[in-house]
This record gives structure tokens, C-alpha cells and sequence, in this order.
């Protein structure tokens, strides 16, 4: 059970809704987020592309201009080496066809996700090399690469790195690779205003920098390409993510996206038509692109978008939906496998499974985290050492921590809340212990919470309301759904589906009916009414039979507008549920 918080602040919202002419409603949201002044609240609201800070702001960044120009003017080949994630893929393509744009000899390299793992790595860079490459710039890496670089350096390659990871520090420095240009804001030194860019973000200012420079005309797509990632990266959506996102997604919303294999992508995944969020492209769009990288080759999602063969993006939805087969197979493997061991006693779990594919690794430990919200390394074999996909909760600084840890390691890199880590088999026990004896988490860390905006009862929604809370979107990391609290519903109707683990119900207050919505929390359903009702009546309400039964709910839940098959209707998204007992 989640713990219920309903926010409180002490904002003048009658002021801010007067000064801001906005909805009393959506000042109290935005108190909420700690967003009262009038300038940023300004900001927040009117997402555009002018309040962008400027780029050369960010260390080395006039030094990477002028690498790529000599580069150019020298007829020097050049090898984009990004990663095979979403934002990996989308930032290659990005500085991949802005070189295009500006004459380069230029070419691109997407690590296998098996053979050479996260980011550079020495034989990926001699095969760089023996092409002819001169410059290497990372995309999503590089930033932990010191001996990498070390190498390439001895090979006489020139290196960029653009990456938006944290850097490794000793002594409160940053351990730096030896290259000719580090352009990542998270560097202790780098004075640039906002630090939580994902690197397609990076590149996507990057290149209007290169393009204004040649005076060539920027592409909008490359906007699109960096809001995609912006959103499937999980980087908190304030400041210029935020505009990234919310400017990406109006030109796809617009129709203006020029891009024939991302439009057949929208369209193989049936929501081309319909109005686009931001949970269309982190849980439809960004998946797909993931699953070429994670089931066959990150290259295969380039291809698409740089060559727009449309008939790849079928391809790339069958790999989505063979990864989703593999993932549920694992995690019933593996739940079943952490209930009969202690491991889900421990504050973190560090765990061990050889049978799972190196490849859905942090999709597993993501799934582990959500269903025991403790921290989570999950392992398993890869190439004679073990590779772990570590998630984290909101109140466990995973990178941190592992920092703490990394003389156990062969690689390392991540951020607060995820990181990636190879290291021989024989240290797996002696980094568990490290890790939990070093926890200082209390009981209550391990408890999800859910932040709620306010008490609205569902009798007082209406289109109005819904509305004026989309002009909060894009949702997401940082910028949530708004959420409210309503209590004593009565279900009319209910529609359990559990192979899809979904609920669907018709709910009454006040005699006003809605639609509500539910997704991943059918067990969950189930589990509470068995509390409430015995067997044989807990049957009968999941197959819908509700006669002679009052059922009670207090629900969390989001309010959206659901366009389906040209049909428009409000419905509720519950986020949460308690069953009222007698």
C-alpha cells in the first residue's frame, strides 16, 4: 500500500491566479511544484524556445566548434560513437545528419549492447580506427572513459566527448579523460545555468550552433528527435527540458514532422492520428526504439530515421513485442525466485540470475524495484564477467553510493536514480554486504508515496477542468500529472481483464457517473478484496457480477481526455485505490 500525502502550501493562490490569470485550480498545482514567482511560473506556462540558455555557456564548447570546423575544412573522417538507448540512438542521429548537413566525411557507431557494452570501448576503437576515423565524438558516453581514451589518444585520434552523465570524482575532483573537448554540464567547472539536459538535448543545441555557424537552415526534426529522448530519458521535464519537450511534441502533434520513418513508427503503433502525449512516446515510442538495441542492433533504429525505410519500422515493433514476451517470462521467473530466498529483506537488493538476457536486464530491475520499491542490481552473465542494471527509489542516491563501492568494478557510470555496472563474479557477495551494511534507509524510505494536488470530487470534473490541466504538459520526471484525491466512489460497473492487468469501471458520486481506467494492479484489486469479501463474492466482482454489492473506493487518480476511433470522452486514470470496508 502507497502512502497517500496530499500537498499543502502556503502560496497567496488568489494572487497568483489573478496576477497569472490562470484557474485557482492550477495555481495551487503550480505551488505545489514550487513554482511562484511570476517570471518562472511565466517561464513554465509558455514553453518556447527563446527562454533556451545560451549554448556556449557550457565548458568546451567553443573548443568543440572549432575541432569540428578544422575537422571539416581538413577533410578529416569523422565517427559519431553513441549508445544503443533512446537517447544514445536519437542523439547520433541528430549530430550524425547535421555533419551531413555541413559537408563532413562523416560516419557513426552504435555499440552492441552484448559485445561491447556501455559506452567506448577499446576494440570498437581500433575498428574506428582502421576505417580511417580521426575524430571520435561520443553521443551519451564517454565521460567515465579514461583508459579508453588513453588508447585512442596513443592511436593519434582526436576526441570529443559530449555526455551528460556524472562524472567519477576523488577528493572532490572530477576524474576527466584525456580528450581534446568534454562538453557535459555536470562537470564541477562547467558554468552552464541548467545541468539536467539528456545528451540528445545537448546535441540539439548543439547542432543549431554548428548549422547557424555554415549558415545552413536548421531542421525541426532534430527538435522532435531530442523531445523523444527528453521524454524516454526520465531527465526531470523543468527548465529547457521542458521546452524541448513540449515544442518537440507540438510540431508532432502539428503534423509538421518530416521524418517518413518516425511518422511510420507513429503510424505502426496506431497513434499517429490521434493527439500524442508524453506517455505515448515513453511507453510506446521509446520502448521500440530500445528493443532494436536490446534484441538485434541499436543501428537498426538509426537506419530508420536516417533512412527512412518505412517498412523498418515494422521490424522494429515485432522486436518490441518480442522483448515484452521475454520480460514477462523473467519476471515471473524471477518473482517467484525472490520470494523463496531472503534477498527482499534486504534494504538493497542485489541480485543474480544467469538465465536472463543480458539484454532485458534493466527492464527486469526496473520491474523489481516497482514491485518491492527498494533499490535494485540485478546481474547476470555477460562474456565471462557479470554485468548489473542498477534502479533506484527517491530517497537512495544509487550513484553515490556506488561510487563508494568502485574499486569492486570494471566499468561504472549512471546517475542518481540508475547506473550500469561490469565487474568479476567473485566480488557479487562482497559488494551486497557493502551496500547494505553501508544503507542508512529507514522503513518508511521503502514505502512509495504519492504527492496528491488536492480533494476534488469526481462530480465537480468536467471538460473545463481537464483542459485548462493540460496546459501543465508534457508530464512526467519532475513534472508530474496532476493528481487528486476522492473518497467514498461507488463502482457501477467493472470490467477486470486480467491477462492484460487492467481494470476498467464505471464510477458514481453524487449520481454523476465517469469513466476510470487502471493499469498494472489487478493483483492488487484482487488482493484487497479478498481482505474485504470472502472467495467466493471476490469471484463474482472481478467477473463484474455487482448485485447486492455495494462497492466502496477511495481513489488517486489523473483526469485526461481519451480520443479512440475519432470518439472523445473525459475518463479517469486511477493511480491508486483503497476499498472501503464495513
Amino acid at each position: 500500500m502507497k502512502k497517500w500525502i496530499i500537498n499543502k502550501n502556503d502560496a497567496d493562490l488568489e494572487l497568483m491566479s489573478k496576477v497569472l490569470k490562470i484557474d485557482r485550480q492550477i495555481a495551487n498545482i503550480l505551488a505545489n511544484r514550487n513554482i511562484r514567482t511570476k517570471n518562472t511560473a511565466i517561464k513554465f506556462l509558455n514553453p518556447n524556445l527563446k527562454f533556451l540558455h545560451d549554448t556556449r555557456a557550457m565548458k568546451d564548447m567553443d573548443k568543440l566548434i572549432d575541432i569540428i570546423k578544422i575537422a571539416i575544412a581538413e577533410q578529416k573522417k569523422i565517427t559519431v560513437y553513441g549508445d544503443y538507448d533512446v537517447d544514445g540512438v536519437m542523439s547520433t542521429v541528430i549530430l550524425f545528419k547535421t555533419l551531413l548537413k555541413i559537408n563532413a566525411d562523416v560516419d557513426f557507431y552504435l555499440p552492441s549492447r552484448t559485445d561491447d557494452g556501455f559506452g567506448l570501448n577499446i576494440n570498437a576503437i581500433d575498428k574506428i580506427h582502421k576505417n580511417g576515423t580521426k575524430l571520435i565524438i561520443t553521443c551519451d558516453n564517454g565521460i567515465a572513459a579514461v583508459k579508453e581514451i588513453e588508447h585512442a589518444k596513443k592511436l593519434r585520434m582526436e576526441i570529443i566527448i559530449v555526455d551528460h552523465h556524472t562524472p567519477s570524482t576523488d577528493a572532490e575532483k572530477d576524474i576527466l579523460p584525456e580528450a581534446d573537448a568534454i562538453v557535459d554540464n555536470k562537470q564541477k567547472d562547467c558554468q552552464y545555468p541548467f545541468k539536467m539536459l539528456c545528451a540528445s538535448g545537448m546535441v540539439y543545441k548543439i547542432s543549431k550552433l554548428l548549422l547557424d555557424e555554415f549558415n545552413i537552415e536548421f531542421d525541426d526534426d532534430f527538435l522532435v528527435f531530442a523531445a523523444i529522448a527528453t521524454l524516454c530519458d526520465v531527465v526531470p521535464l523543468i527548465d529547457e527540458n521542458r521546452i524541448i519537450a513540449k515544442c518537440g511534441l507540438d510540431l508532432i502533434n502539428d503534423k509538421k514532422v518530416k521524418n517518413k520513418g518516425l511518422i511510420s513508427l507513429l503510424k505502426f503503433n496506431k497513434i499517429y492520428n490521434r493527439k500524442i502525449n508524453s506517455d505515448d512516446i515513453a511507453f510506446i515510442i521509446g520502448p521500440c526504439i530500445n528493443a532494436c538495441g536490446r534484441i538485434k542492433s541499436a543501428n537498426l533504429a538509426a537506419e530508420l530515421f536516417l533512412t527512412e525505410d518505412e517498412e523498418l519500422a515494422f521490424e522494429i515493433c515485432q522486436l518490441n513485442y518480442e522483448r515484452k514476451i521475454m520480460t514477462k517470462e523473467a519476471c515471473r521467473e524471477i518473482f517467484q525466485e525472490l520470494e523463496n530466498y531472503d534477498l527482499i529483506q534486504n534494504p538493497v537488493i542485489v541480485y543474480y540470475n544467469n538465465n536472463i538476457a543480458e539484454s532485458i536486464a534493466g527492464i527486469v530491475a526496473g520491474k523489481i524495484k516497482e514491485k518491492y520499491y527498494h533499490p535494485v542490481i540485478f546481474f547476470t552473465d555477460s562474456n565471462n564477467i557479470i554485468k548489473g542494471s542498477a534502479r533506484s527509489i527517491d530517497s537512495y542516491n544509487m550513484f553515490d553510493e556506488l561510487q563508494k563501492c568502485r574499486d569492486l568494478f570494471l566499468k561504472f557510470g549512471g546517475h542518481t536514480m540508475a547506473a550500469g555496472i561490469s565487474m568479476q563474479k567473485e566480488n557479487f557477495d562482497l559488494l551486497s554486504e557493502k551496500l547494505n551494511s553501508n544503507c542508512q534507509l529507514s522503513s518508511d524510505d521503502f514505502v512509495a508515496k504519492i504527492d496528491i494536488d488536492a480533494k476534488l470530487d469526481i462530480d465537480k470534473i468536467n471538460y473545463d477542468i481537464a483542459k485548462k490541466l493540460m496546459v501543465l504538459a508534457p508530464f512526467g520526471h519532475k513534472n508530474r500529472e496532476p493528481l487528486f484525491i476522492c473518497q467514498n466512489v461507488h463502482v457501477e460497473k467493472l470490467n477486470a481483464i486480467e491477462d492484460k492487468n487492467t481494470l476498467i469501471f464505471s464510477l458514481c458520486k453524487n449520481k454523476k457517473s465517469i469513466k476510470a481506467i487502471c493499469f498494472g494492479m489487478y493483483e492488487q484489486f484482487h488482493e484487497q478484496l479478498l481482505f474485504h469479501y470472502d472467495n467466493y463474492e471476490s469471484v463474482k466482482i472481478l467477473n463484474g457480477v455487482l448485485k447486492d454489492i455495494d462497492l466502496v473506493l477511495d481513489i488517486v487518480y489523473s483526469i485526461e481526455i481519451n480520443e479512440f476511433n475519432n470518439d472523445i470522452c473525459l475518463q479517469l486514470r486511477l493511480k491508486d485505490f483503497m476499498i472501503e470496508g464495513d
